[in-house]
């Protein structure tokens, strides 16, 4: 990160949010931040932007400490030294009650100027001043504003009065609002920011976005920019490409560029334009791009899509909203669904890999058969294009100045929480006429159900076509795009991950177009290595449940990249003659039986023959040579974030157990390492299978669950089984008795760390210690992996604690200025997809909410400090309870409750 100590001029430019809210930053860029930051360094001020969570922003400003209250107001606690004269926050709905604290918090500890400007300002009024305590709001384009504001408050030039399009409280402390500027028209003039100049806490660094123009020409009635934008503008394609292009020679792992305009795809020659451009870029870099279109302006000019296909679009967006005709006229969609219907068609034939859009689940005058006439839709639109059409769902959310957020009951709806104070994108914050907002919530529910459940049943009649699924696993393998496709339906299926993984690198080929005697010549491999595909529990080896057969079970256990398939034939042919009539109608039924393997993906043909092994080796879960074993200690590398130094203690150390190991041994080994200071004891199983008894195998494990019980949480085993990969499957007594040993073995020890688990017996700081490992060496622990990742609660709630975003109340540090009151209490994302309403009343899991324990949670989305929802439920239940106090003292009861659950977590700020 690049900072300026103490330079006059220097601003930083950042879009924030708390973690667990959405997270936008970590897969989109600020933009509208970078071409502020180039617009105030090109006349003569120094800019960074950045896109990051509100603590890590903290940590940016260096305060160590401090106080949110009017006392310590523009005093620095701990202050860095290097802070910049100005801050500026990117403000939108998601992320208001953020910026608000966010900005009140810089103006209580520093002297800094804060600018709050986004698509939020045009509804940012007197009180969100106040509260915020920033210097200015910035409606519209700001990049003249953001110069003249700091033209007026770092050099004293000009007045404040005269910035058009800028909100503040005057000295006397009156609310003053002065009229937009006009847009900016001619966009080429504006510069354009440098890469790798700026910070980010996005994961996804092979990503570019790029905005090629301004404003959107449609009028959508639930849509912020067509509401408040005036006019299109556009920049020249020359412009907009070699913006790219500096990109690209900056970093040329840029895989994926997102053209984030609301509609990229306004006009064919400029579509030609571009298509031809990012041709030319794509001779040298290897990327492909996503853009928005509107479906009207594909049906009108077809012709433009297998253009910007063959230049790499991968991936298209349109806007599909319903699918019932009555609401898409209420959206003034400008589109019908005959035309949706008809894109995706043009789509699929022209070769698209990916085509999503969004439904607005619970929008205007919506009710039962809308929504069913939107479902039917849907599912209409996959039978359309299926394995492309990727579609997702979202609530209606009451953007500013949108004509349905001003005039709600002229389509149907009542706002509810205007200010989305109960909604992190998780709580529908309307109603319909018809539909309650717990009614909306479990639509929303069966909707993404329904739709998993229609791709996976086309999937599995064999209606996508092979090649289109192959291309997916390309795709992300080469670009690191997941669409639903891939997420929810192939990758959910172990063989089918595992098959075209391999078929899309080029490990296996489609043998549909050679005959049956070229076959013979080729080298089958399983998917999946055997001993995960295969169990062998009593001796009898399944695949799934399914029983094999002598010769299947011959079959599949030679099957592995090492023999050609007639040479596998020969050598069980000797074992399984006499059940034959013939050599040819043996060859006959084994190879139908290893047709039917290909066919349920357990098997795969080398492509490259016949050195084969590397294909069939998998990498270790737990990668420990990564980060390097020192002293039987992992030591995770320091790392340096741009919010300073971070020094994590060795968390991880590992200890080697074989069949020489005794409990008493492994037992002292782990106190000493408990001693030293780790955190988790790994045991490392490994066994020699030539020199190693079943007896012995048993002993290994039985310790192993020993150490699991009595050190809960804290000891883990992992067995290194290396010797079973790369290697044909052999069937001898031995080795099959063997194998089911160590499969068994394996099983005991996950239970016992299972039992752990639920029993609830790993206290908060071990498993704490499991993500921290995770979140700052990038090393997985068992437990993470194995036995926390599975349970969506505590992995969000713990994910969220090792980012160092929330605090949890038992260590609360008081003394550093902290009280519950001014915490904010914010349920996970998982909460709601565990919650029923079918009832007419919220389940969560076995727990039935009372009205209050309900209402609270509503209020916990980390908008509210606890004071005020202390206020909010005080108005709702004040008359059961016998005074505030006896209210306060039962929300305290219930709130230490949800903590404990793992359904809320608190943020400071």
């Amino acid at each position: 990160m690049k900072k300026k100590s103490n330079t006059r001029g220097h601003i930083w430019l950042l879009y924030i949010n708390r973690l667990g809210t959405g997270n936008l930053y970590q897969s989109t860029e600020p933009l509208g931040l970078k071409a502020l930051a180039a617009f105030v360094e090109e006349k003569g001020y120094s800019a960074y932007v950045y896109s990051g969570s509100v603590h890590e922003a903290v940590n940016m400003l260096g305060i160590t400490s401090y106080k949110c209250d009017d006392e310590t107001a523009g005093k620095t606690s701990g202050v860095s030294e290097n802070i910049p004269d100005a801050v500026g926050l990117y403000c939108d709905f998601e992320t208001l009650s953020a910026v608000e604290s966010f900005s009140r918090f810089i103006k209580e500890n520093t002297g800094i100027k804060v600018f709050v400007g986004g698509p939020q300002a045009v509804a940012l009024d007197e009180g969100f001043l106040k509260a915020s305590k920033c210097d200015a709001v910035v409606r519209g384009e700001g990049e003249y504003p953001l110069y003249e504001l700091l033209e007026f408050f770092i050099k004293g030039i000009g007045k404040i009065e005269d910035i058009a399009g800028v909100s503040y409280v005057d000295f006397s402390g009156k609310y003053v609002q002065i009229p937009q500027r006009p847009p900016i028209a001619q966009l080429d003039l504006l510069p354009v920011r440098k890469s790798g100049i700026d910070g980010t806490a996005r994961k996804m660094a092979g990503n570019y976005s790029i905005l090629t123009g301004r404003g959107c020409p449609f009028s959508c009635a639930f849509c912020y920019e067509g509401s408040v934008s005036r006019g299109v503008r556009l920049r020249g394609v020359e412009n907009a490409l070699s913006e790219i292009k500096q990109a690209l020679e900056f970093n040329p792992n840029i895989k994926y560029i997102w053209f984030a305009d609301d509609t990229f795809t306004l006009n064919p020659a400029r579509m030609e334009a571009f298509s031809k451009g990012l041709t030319e870029l794509r001779k040298k870099y290897d990327f492909v791009w996503f853009c928005e279109c509107h479906p009207s302006t594909m049906i009108k000019w077809p012709e433009t899509l297998p253009m910007m296909i063959d230049a790499g679009l991968v991936r298209m967006q349109i806007g599909m909203e319903s699918g019932d005709p009555g609401i898409i006229k209420l959206y003034k969609k400008r589109a019908s669904l005959d035309d949706i219907a008809a894109v995706v068609e043009l789509a699929y034939k022209s070769g698209l890999p990916q085509l999503t859009g969004n439904m607005i689940i619970g929008g205007a005058a919506e009710n039962k058969n809308t929504f069913k006439h939107t479902l039917a839709f849907a599912k209409k639109l996959i039978d359309i294009g299926p394995g492309m059409t990727d579609i997702t769902s979202t609530f209606f959310i009451p953007l500013p100045k949108t004509a349905i957020t001003e005039s709600p009951s002229e389509f149907g709806i009542k706002i509810l929480d205007p200010d989305s104070y109960t909604s992190i994108g998780d709580m529908a914050v309307i109603e319909t006429k018809s539909l309650s907002r717990e009614r909306i919530i479990t639509m929303r529910r069966e909707f993404t159900r329904q739709i998993i459940l229609k791709m996976n049943y086309v999937y599995k009649k064999g209606r996508v076509p092979f090649q289109r699924i192959v291309n997916e696993f390309a795709i992300n393998g080469n670009y690191c795009l997941e669409s639903n496709w891939y997420k929810t339906v192939y990758s959910q299926d172990k063989f089918a991950g595992g098959y075209y993984k391999k078929m899309a690198a080029g490990v296996f080929f489609d043998k549909s177009r050679i005959s049956d005697a070229e076959l013979m010549n080729r080298c089958p491999a399983v998917s999946v290595r055997h001993l995960e595909m295969m169990t062998l529990d009593d001796g009898i080896p399944k695949i799934d449940g399914y029983v094999l057969s002598p010769l299947e079970y011959s079959l599949i256990s030679k099957c592995s990249g090492n023999f050609s398939l007639s040479s596998i034939f020969e050598e069980i042919f000797v074992f399984f003659e006499r059940n034959y009539r013939s050599r040819n109608e043996f060859y006959r039924t084994a190879l139908k039986i290893v047709k039917n393997f290909e066919k349920k993906l357990w098997i795969g043909y080398l492509k490259n023959q016949p050195d084969c092994l590397n294909y069939c080796s998998e990498p270790v879960a737990l990668e420990l040579n990564l980060y390097g074993i020192n002293n039987g200690e992992l030591t995770p590398s320091d790392v340096t974030p741009d919010c300073g130094p971070k020094i994590i203690p060795a968390i991880q150390s590992i200890i080697k157990m074989n069949n020489y190991s005794e409990f008493d041994e492994l037992r002292r080994t782990v106190e000493k390492k408990l001693k030293s200071g780790s955190k988790i004891v790994t045991g490392i199983i490994s066994a020699d299978c030539s020199k190693t008894s079943i007896d012995e195998i048993q002993k290994i494990t039985e310790m192993a669950v020993s150490l699991v019980a009595k050190y809960p949480g804290i000891f883990e085993a992992f067995y290194d089984d290396k010797q079973f990969y790369g290697t044909a499957f052999e069937m001898t007594a031995k080795y099959e008795s063997y194998a089911a040993a160590w499969q068994a073995a394996k099983s005991k020890v996950l239970a016992g760390m299972e039992r752990a688990a639920d029993n609830k017996k790993i206290d908060f700081k071990t498993i704490l210690a499991h993500f921290e490992l995770r979140e700052f060496s990038g090393v997985s622990s068992v437990y993470y992996d194995k036995i926390f990742f599975a349970r969506p609660l505590l992995y969000n709630y713990f994910t969220i604690m090792s980012r160092g975003a929330a605090i949890k109340t038992a260590f609360l540090n008081k003394d550093a200025g902290h009280t519950e009151s001014s915490l904010r209490p914010q349920r996970t994302m998982a909460i709601w997809l565990a919650a029923d309403f079918s009832g007419g009343y919220p389940v969560i899991g076995r727990d039935v909410l009372s009205p209050l324990e309900y209402e609270l949670l509503l209020y916990c989305t980390g908008k509210l400090t606890l004071e005020k929802i202390y206020g909010i439920m005080n108005e709702k239940f004040s008359k059961f309870f016998d005074g505030f106090n006896e209210l306060k003292q039962t929300i305290n009861r219930v709130l230490l409750d949800f903590e404990e659950k793992y359904w809320i977590f608190y943020s400071r700020i």
